[in-house]
């Protein structure tokens, strides 16, 4: 450790767990270095991505991260695992970050038939991940997360997009779109919508009311609302959207 060799490398080539590395430094009072996730280094990557959310692209991608990616700091880590059928989502992330390394396959049906396949991208960065954090992405987020206002107004609707992406649901039978997550956020998605649409939610409720927590979900219901809601997400069909989500919305 002490010339170099992260824990992570460590725990590899020993064949232990890195808990176990870590317990190991611990006990015998050696200084453990900052990692700033670019020890070791072996893909590119583009470290200032977020340092400013000033393109479409980048707000999106905020968005579905607040939605579905992960924060941990141990090793300044950002993540999002997507299922099998949403692989060019993380494909498109990876592009736009420029980064090199792998997305990680996860064969879950295998282990239960009802479980559907995902990728995981991973990156580690102490730059991203400071960045993520100053725009809202934290740690253990379910209950913390809120709306980036302090993101340029031009992108919310690519944030809202990104963010639907991850943690929302649209049907065109009964003309429904959904979102989930904190009340602190959807407030502010419900609001940006009726200001740009006019129209507002249908209903709210809670997630799970015997949980006592701060997760509702938002619907809107109806032709009309479903409709201003794609033009106002989509004001061009050029802009990248999951496929399966975009299309949905584009028919209506």
């Amino acid at each position: 450790y002490n010339q170099g060799i992260g824990s992570h490398r460590i725990s590899k080539q020993l064949g232990i767990s890195k808990t176990t590395v870590l317990d190991y430094l611990r006990k015998l009072d050696i200084n453990r270095r900052e990692n700033n996730g670019n020890l070791q280094r072996k893909y590119d990557l583009d470290f200032s991505y977020f340092t400013e959310i000033n393109t479409e692209e980048k707000a999106y991608i905020l968005g579905i991260l607040c939605a579905d990616g992960s924060t941990y700091k141990d090793e300044y880590k950002v993540s999002i695992g997507l299922v099998e059928k949403d692989l060019p989502v993380l494909e498109f992330i990876k592009e736009q970050l420029g980064y090199t390394g792998p997305l990680y396959y996860n064969n879950r049906n295998s282990k239960n038939e009802k479980w559907q396949n995902t990728y995981t991208l991973s990156i580690s960065s102490k730059q991203i991940w400071e960045d993520c954090q100053k725009w809202g992405l934290l740690i253990n987020k379910t209950f913390k997360t809120t709306f980036p206002l302090t993101i340029p107004k031009g992108f919310y609707k690519d944030f809202i997009r990104g963010y639907f992406d991850g943690d929302g649901y649209v049907s065109k039978k009964g003309y429904r779109i959904e979102l989930v997550g904190t009340e602190e956020l959807l407030i502010e998605i419900a609001n940006q919508i009726h200001f740009n649409t006019g129209y507002t939610w249908s209903y709210n409720r809670k997630r799970h009311p015997e949980r006592n927590n701060n997760i509702i979900t938002l619907v809107y219901a109806g032709k009309n609302k479903c409709k201003a809601i794609a033009e106002y997400l989509y004001p061009v069909d050029t802009l990248f959207g999951m496929k399966r989500k975009k299309d949905k919305l584009l028919s209506f």
